[in-house]
Order: structure tokens, then C-alpha cells, then sequence
């Protein structure tokens, strides 16, 4: 029996704070290890791995790097890929950073041999920018290890602890029900797109009225304070800024009854592409999701409420039954499909087809 490919990872950034490095890398690395196969992380100068993986680097001399590894040793190199970096504002200047990040992305794709994307969409767009790609996989997000006993359980820092109790505090002098604490969190926007905690503003009037039939209050758990006082001064309910850690992201999360996760008003190229991350992580941290359309949320229709913020939502709010319901078939679906060994043992499979070229690789349709 042949060894298992040796699978390399070499993202742009260690950062376990990051959550494409976190958990497209650092996840997977520890999930092949206990399957047994060969993973680690790739500087240069290491030994040339089977298969190399380049996750969100695609700059020129990275590029030049993989590129060389194959030429001097066989080494298979993958262009891993979670965001669309092919779109970018029209309203960029000539020559702009992202216009440029997005020529290199397509030279990327063309030179590696093989392209795995986070996301159905997403592989879409790879093939309208580059129909000459030699191939793509579809390998989606695992759930993130901030939903985990143990990372649950680590030692909050004092200044987390403070932030804990200031959202004890918070639910003690504005009292709602269990199920209308809703909950939003996310990075607060993007450079390259509209997005980001902006949509929340799509929300702003169904809330109120829902907020005028029964008490509800809304957490913020983001990456800016100013942006956040920015929208709420058109809320008529309670609102609460904590500022984003893992450790203390999951140590709030489960008090809420609902998270939110709202879609531009105006779909865009970035957001259509984005992977069901957010509804998992919640699901897994026992929280219901009400949720805007984008393509990989729709595996979980009738598990999370799709598009209805006023029926839906308030139904959602007020029943603990179906929100308990919705919840214990979502932690099932993401059991059988998105957990760390489930994603691994499809990166395993992919770089035993790299490795064994006569076995053959079919790109995913």
C-alpha cells in the first residue's frame, strides 16, 4: 500500500485569529494528523512536500516559488481559494492594489495545477475568470474551532472577563425574552466590496417594529466600534458593542436566541460567493439563524429562515420549540458534512489523486 501524499500548506498568513488561516489551514493540518496522513505547514527551504497548497497567496513570487518546486522535485502545487479577489470596486484607480491582486490571482490560477475553492460559486467564478483552469475541487469550510469544548473553555483574559460582564449587565437592565436576544457578528466590511456589518441596515425597520411588539435587544460582536455607533443611532432597541476574540466570541454566543445574517441589499460578486461558515458556526454554538439568500445557505432552507424577517423571524423569536428543532437538525447536517474529519479526509483524497497522476483527477463540475 502506498504512504498517504504528503500535503503542505503555505498560507499568507499564522495568524490563528484569522479565520481562512484557521480554518482552512490549522484545522486541516491537525485533522489529516489524526487520520494518520502527512500534513504540516511550508516555509521555503523545507523539504519539497507531494503536494503544496497555497492558501490565499498568490502573489508573483510565491507563485514563482510553486512553480519551481515542481520543475526541481514533482511537487504538486493547489491555489486554495475562500474569497472572490477577482471582483473589485470599478471605482479603484488604474494600477489600484486590488486591481492588481486580481490580474495575479488570474496568473495564479493558470499556472497551478489544480484550484480548490470554499465555495460552489465560487468555483463558478474561477471558470467565467480563467476557462482555461486545469481543474477545480469544491472543499468547503469545516466548523470552526471556536465552537469547540475546549477552545470554549479556555481562560477568558481579564479584559474579556469585563466584557462578559458587561453583557450580563446589558441583559439585566434591558430585559427580552431568551429567544429575542439576537445576535450579529462578522468582520465590519470589506475594501474591495460592500458588505460587512452594513447589513444590518437592511434591518433596521423590521426590527423596530418587532421591537414595538415585544422587547428585543441586539448584540454586535465586531471589529468596529465607530461603524457601530454609526448605525445605531436609528435603532429603537437596545444595542451591545463587544469587540471580536475567539475565546470571547464563544463564550457569549450561546445567551442569544437568534443570530442574524442578513445579505447586501444589492447581491455582489463577494458575497454571493461566501461559504456557509457563519450558519454553521452559529448552529454549532447552539444558536437559531435567521439569515438573507446567498447559494451555499440554501442546504440549510427549513433549518435556518431564509428571506423572512417579519413572519420568520418573529416566529423564530417566539417559539423555543422550533428554534431547539431547527437547531438539532442543523448540529446534524453539519455533523455528517462539516466536520474537521469530514473536510480533511477530502484534502487527504485529493493529494493521493495529485500524487498518483495515472489514477487520474476529474474536476468537479
Amino acid at each position: 500500500m502506498l504512504p498517504p501524499a504528503d500535503i503542505a500548506f503555505w498560507p499568507h498568513t499564522t495568524d490563528r485569529g484569522v479565520a481562512s488561516y484557521r480554518i482552512r489551514c490549522a484545522l486541516v493540518i491537525e485533522g489529516l494528523s489524526r487520520l494518520g496522513a502527512p500534513g504540516r505547514l511550508y516555509a521555503p527551504g523545507d523539504p519539497p512536500p507531494g503536494v503544496l497548497v497555497l492558501s490565499k497567496r498568490y502573489d508573483p513570487a510565491s507563485v514563482a516559488q510553486a512553480q519551481a518546486l515542481r520543475e526541481s522535485s514533482g511537487t504538486r502545487w493547489v491555489l486554495d481559494l475562500c474569497d472572490n479577489h477577482f471582483h473589485y470596486r470599478q471605482d479603484q484607480p488604474v494600477g489600484s492594489h486590488l486591481q492588481s491582486r486580481s490580474a495575479h490571482l488570474v496568473e495564479a490560477v493558470h499556472a497551478a495545477d489544480w484550484v480548490v475553492t470554499a465555495s460552489q460559486r465560487l468555483a463558478e467564478e474561477v471558470r467565467t475568470h480563467c476557462p482555461n483552469v486545469r481543474g477545480i475541487s469544491v472543499i468547503e469550510d469545516a466548523v470552526d474551532d471556536i465552537t469547540t469544548p475546549a477552545a470554549r473553555s479556555e481562560k477568558l483574559a481579564l479584559g474579556e472577563h469585563a466584557h462578559r460582564l458587561r453583557q450580563g449587565l446589558f441583559f439585566a437592565w434591558h430585559p427580552a425574552s431568551p429567544g429575542r436576544r439576537l445576535v450579529w457578528f462578522g468582520n465590519h466590511g470589506f475594501r474591495h466590496a460592500d458588505g460587512g456589518m452594513l447589513e444590518l441596515e437592511s434591518l433596521t425597520d423590521a426590527l423596530n417594529r418587532h421591537h414595538a411588539r415585544a422587547s428585543l435587544s441586539l448584540t454586535v460582536i465586531s471589529n468596529s466600534h465607530r461603524k457601530f455607533r454609526r448605525l445605531r443611532s436609528a435603532w429603537r432597541f437596545p444595542s451591545l458593542y463587544l469587540p471580536w476574540s475567539n475565546r470571547l466570541f464563544g463564550a457569549v454566543m450561546p445567551a442569544h436566541g437568534v443570530a442574524l445574517v442578513p445579505v447586501p441589499v444589492q447581491a455582489n460578486p463577494v458575497t454571493v460567493c461566501k461559504t456557509n461558515n457563519r450558519l454553521v458556526t452559529a448552529f454549532a454554538l447552539g444558536v437559531a439563524v435567521a439569515a438573507g439568500s446567498i447559494p451555499s445557505y440554501e442546504e440549510f432552507r427549513g433549518l435556518a429562515v431564509l428571506d423572512d424577517w417579519d413572519d420568520g423571524l418573529g416566529t423564530l423569536m417566539n417559539d423555543a420549540e422550533e428554534r431547539a428543532l431547527r437547531v438539532q437538525r442543523a448540529r446534524q447536517l453539519i455533523d455528517s458534512r462539516y466536520t474537521v474529519e469530514v473536510i480533511s479526509r477530502e484534502w487527504a483524497a485529493l493529494g493521493e489523486r495529485l500524487v498518483r497522476p495515472d489514477e487520474g483527477v476529474e474536476s468537479a463540475p
